[in-house]
């Protein structure tokens, strides 16, 4: 459990520092990442408007808590890999909470997917 946890916890950080640069290398705010992140799940998990808006709600407060953390590090990567886990934590549950049983599957896969696409990228010397 400790490490679908920690893998996941690595998964949020690296697609929203996949997130954080656009094209030419200028940041992206955090709503314009939130909603990249909302589509992508819109078009992957088929969420009906409302789910997109809760979606969209859950990214954004994620993405700025996150950002925030990371902001407010005092350089103590464990005590702030413990708090990303936490996050990542309870917005999966705000997640899983509003996506039917076949949605969670998708999000699952989707997961794993991101998973694989940043272990490929950590290997390849990225």
């Amino acid at each position: 459990m400790k490490k679908l946890l920690f893998t996941f916890f690595l998964l949020a950080g690296m697609v929203t520092f996949g997130f954080a640069q656009q094209g030419n290398g200028q940041q992206m705010s955090p709503e314009d990442r939130a909603k990249r992140q909302t589509e992508q799940l819109t078009t992957r998990l088929k969420l009906n408007d409302e789910q997109q808006a809760k979606v969209l709600a859950i990214q954004l407060d994620r993405v700025k808590k996150s950002m925030e953390l990371r902001q407010n590090s005092s350089g103590d990567r464990e005590a702030m890999r413990a708090e990303m886990q936490k996050l990542t934590q309870d917005s999966d549950a705000k997640m899983n909470a509003l996506l039917t049983d076949e949605q969670k599957k998708a999000y699952e896969e989707f997961k794993a997917e991101q998973r694989e696409r940043m272990q490929n990228r950590q290997g390849s010397g990225q």
